[in-house]
């Protein structure tokens, strides 16, 4: 019975009414994103379909893109939104910044934050940067909180790897579309377990392109998952929020 009762109400929920997505790459022709206005308003208008309020767009910094710098992008973001006309769905940009060796010179040109305070980063798949720990301190000694982009994504750090980026500040946001196994089976296990400890504070999609529409479409999640993304959703607005 109990089993039954939660196969009922992982299909009759649906958490993206009302959402605040925080991590996306909407933002058109700047990264490994959508390449194409029209794709992007087409998801855009997706989303507004499915009840999405509001969107942080973050498109990648890193050295690997020299020219996404944050006045650049800024402009980029202000075309973008002005031709978004008539598209309910609000949208603010923020960034995911890679840790790599020219994210010392992004955060001198200022870092596209959130709300003023907390920043979205990432490390590379394959490793860690050395100095990571030595980042992370600077990120919180110029007055933000770094917050870790997907860390159930990062194979080479085990749970407790991942408490040591706890225990130096960092929060962590999930990518929602882990819980289904959209990026393989160890980072679908390692965002269960995380999200059954209590250890994620947001939650995001991370979407890429309109491939992603089918995981907004198959998304389902057992009662007790469903209740800890809901908090991680109300975490979301808090960013919203200046």
């Amino acid at each position: 019975m109990c089993a039954l009762f939660s196969s009922f109400f992982s299909q009759k929920k649906d958490i993206w009414p009302g959402m605040t997505d925080v991590h996306s790459h909407l933002l058109p022709g700047v990264d490994d994103g959508f390449s194409s206005l029209e794709d992007s308003r087409e998801m855009l208008a997706f989303l507004q379909e499915l009840g999405v309020k509001r969107m942080f767009l973050t498109p990648h910094i890193m050295a690997d893109l020299a020219k996404n710098r944050a006045v650049t992008l800024k402009e980029h973001f202000g075309t973008f939104r002005e031709s978004c006309e008539g598209i309910s769905v609000d949208m603010r940009l923020a960034a995911e910044y890679m840790l790599d060796e020219c994210f010392y010179e992004r955060m001198e040109e200022g870092l596209l934050s959130y709300d003023g305070e907390h920043v979205l980063v990432e490390v590379s798949c394959l490793q860690a940067p050395g100095d990571l720990f030595e980042k992370l301190y600077a990120i919180q000694l110029n007055g933000f909180i770094p917050v870790m982009a997907h860390p159930e994504r990062y194979p080479f750090w085990d749970i407790s790897g991942l408490m040591k980026l706890k225990e130096h500040g960092c929060k962590f946001q999930l990518n929602l579309f882990s819980l289904a196994g959209f990026y393989g089976t160890l980072p679908h296990k390692t965002s269960l377990s995380l999200l059954k400890k209590g250890y994620y504070d947001f939650a995001g999609t991370d979407i890429h392109s309109l491939n992603y529409r089918r995981g907004y479409d198959t998304l389902s999640l057992k009662k007790d998952q469903y209740e800890a993304v809901e908090k991680l959703l109300h975490g979301n607005e808090t960013l919203w929020k200046q």
